[in-house]
């Protein structure tokens, strides 16, 4: 049923893989399973996508990042589940700041500036919803969320004229 909502016919998913890359099919299902999936799917969806971008956050950060994203969308909030997403999403977040400062520094880039906000910005609940995971972990990074709100309102008045 799954592979029908996303126009995969009999046959074809051995092709699945040419036609569509691992992100683009986990962002299908998972829009898929928050229209017609049950608490229980959604649930069980959330715990594989957590445990695999936590994994994911020294090797492949871009991808932890969007991952835990839909991780905490679809984790009901309160759940174990939820603070494990959101704790993930908040250490993407400030580590995917981290390292674009020094580019955004070198090319003195308004947008990259905002998007250095932008993930800040994310980081701070995020990493709030997920203290329950590892309390001293989350107050190190959010050390970094309020390091860098002086540093980014500085780049943002001299980049973003």
């Amino acid at each position: 049923q799954v592979l029908d909502e996303l126009g995969v016919g009999e046959g074809d998913g051995e092709h699945v893989g040419h036609c569509l890359d691992a992100a683009q099919l986990r962002r299908d299902f998972a829009a898929y399973l928050e229209r017609f999936g049950d608490n229980d799917a959604k649930l069980n969806y959330a715990n594989l996508v957590a445990r695999a971008a936590l994994g994911l956050l020294q090797s492949d950060l871009p991808t932890a990042l969007e991952a835990s994203r839909s991780a905490a969308k679809m984790a009901p909030k309160g759940n174990q589940v939820n603070a494990l997403a959101n704790y993930v999403l908040g250490i993407a977040a400030v580590v995917s700041t981290s390292k674009m400062d020094a580019e955004t520094e070198r090319t003195k880039t308004c947008d990259m500036a905002k998007q250095m906000q932008a993930l800040i910005d994310e980081a701070g609940p995020a990493l709030e919803l997920g203290m329950s995971i590892s309390p001293d972990a989350v107050k190190k990074y959010q050390q970094g969320v309020v390091g860098y709100g002086p540093r980014l309102a500085q780049m943002q008045k001299a980049y973003c004229k």
